[in-house]
């Protein structure tokens, strides 16, 4: 997780980037960061929502806000310890498109930790639907689930529900829109501390085709694909793209 949410910080004033995955390291070897959360620990206890976590210099919480009903925000605990620091925006939208705000909630912790303000659509679910990596149907055993075996099997898909909600690319246009009032909303705990002009669209699988339909979005500076298609290859994204794109995924690099 600490690799993605670097390459998150970077990709927001950077230009295009790709990352794919490494060899895994002897995992007893690795020395945790102070705050990190080591995926799938078992036993692990639950942190509530206003639990400040994360390895920024800002540890982060999860909160809901009454005029952004269909998403969970993710920002700095003490917002005053960043001083003249604006806050980027990050926007982002699930894997399975799922109107789960906190589905990502460690992922989107973590960034908000490093200074950002993350706006993840749907509203607050139950967390047994919180996932503590990039796996989206990776559920975290935070909530005293006993340890799963090193390969489970894999469960046979649930049957679509037509009239379930889901995350689309409206939503997080509105998110986008939520989050520049709240920067000149007078009363708002985020007035003057949002940075309008860094602003990135993100997300993992069907989130991530989402994100690729912001690159031509004027207010938008990074696109960022999580395990989705490559928006490069999109012929509307490659001729009117305004900004920068990241994509990473779990894959070797594609050749031309």
């Amino acid at each position: 997780m600490k690799v993605w949410t670097s390459a998150v910080v970077a990709a927001i004033s950077c230009s295009s980037l790709v990352l794919t995955a490494q060899a895994p390291a002897d995992r007893a070897s690795i020395v945790w960061p102070p705050g990190y959360i080591e995926p799938n620990t078992p036993g692990m206890p639950y942190l509530t929502p206003d639990t400040p976590t994360g390895t920024g210099p800002y540890q982060a919480v999860m909160v809901t806000d009454p005029g952004a009903s269909e998403f969970v925000i993710y920002h700095p605990a003490n917002l005053d310890a960043l001083g003249a620091r604006k806050m980027p925006i990050v926007v982002w939208g699930n894997g399975s498109c799922s109107y789960v705000g906190n589905r990502f909630r460690y992922f989107l912790t973590e960034i908000a930790s490093h200074g950002y303000l993350a706006v993840a659509g749907g509203p607050m679910g139950p967390k047994e639907r919180e996932t503590i990596t990039m796996a989206s149907n990776n559920p975290t055993p935070a909530v005293g689930a006993p340890a799963q075996p090193a390969t489970p099997a894999r469960p046979a898909p649930l049957p679509g529900d037509p009239a379930q909600k889901r995350v689309t690319v409206d939503l997080l246009k509105q998110g986008i829109a939520w989050a520049i009032a709240e920067n000149s909303r007078a009363g708002s705990k985020f007035f003057g501390k949002l940075d309008t002009n860094a602003i990135a669209v993100m997300g993992q699988s069907c989130g991530a085709n989402l994100a690729a339909n912001f690159g031509d979005d004027p207010r938008v500076k990074t696109v960022g694909v999580w395990m989705g298609s490559n928006p490069t290859a999109r012929p509307r994204f490659r001729t009117s793209s305004r900004c920068a794109a990241a994509t990473a995924c779990g894959c070797r690099p594609a050749t031309e």
